[in-house]
């Protein structure tokens, strides 16, 4: 096995096993690859109903606040129309930055998100952005965040997808 093999396979040991709640098993080298709202402080008991529109028309408002929200969910991002859902990169691409939200969960709820693929879901989780994942020791940021900014999603704590 070359060096470049090893390296790579210690990596992916790194990332798979590191989520922002863990301490860094080796300072610097925290991979974040995981975040999720606690069921204590965001559930569906709890979560104010909120359009879609709304939330993408300002983000900053709903911030840190538990939210049901409906939308059509492609890979880890939440769209308000099949369309915008359908285009190349669509997850990615900066033309639909202000068209959709990223999703982020534990990896059963990310799991029941997969499943659910161009079908229109309602999630329940807390409202937060890409630069909140940031931290000072982490050398990479998996998922939504990694390739784009914006509003996110955090899916609470044991949630699951309400297809509609």
């Amino acid at each position: 096995m070359g060096e470049r093999t090893k390296l790579a396979s210690c990596f992916l040991v790194v990332a798979l096993s590191v989520a922002p709640a863990q301490a860094d098993p080796v300072k610097g080298l925290t991979v974040i690859s995981g975040a999720w709202a606690r069921a204590e402080s965001c559930n569906a008991g709890i979560a104010r109903e909120m359009p879609l529109a709304d939330l993408l028309a300002d983000p900053d408002a709903a911030m840190g606040e538990c939210i049901s929200v409906e939308g059509i969910v492609h890979g880890n991002a939440l769209f308000l129309r099949k369309s915008d859902a359908r285009r190349k990169s669509s997850t990615w691409v900066n033309a639909l930055a202000e068209r959709r939200v990223g999703l982020y969960g534990q990896e059963a709820s990310m799991e029941s998100v997969f499943e659910a693929d161009m079908k229109r879901v309602r999630l329940v989780g807390s409202i937060s952005d890409c630069d909140s994942l940031h931290s000072s020791d982490a050398i990479m940021l998996m998922g939504y965040c990694h390739y784009t900014t914006g509003p996110i999603l955090l899916l609470a704590e044991g949630g699951r997808v309400e297809r509609r």
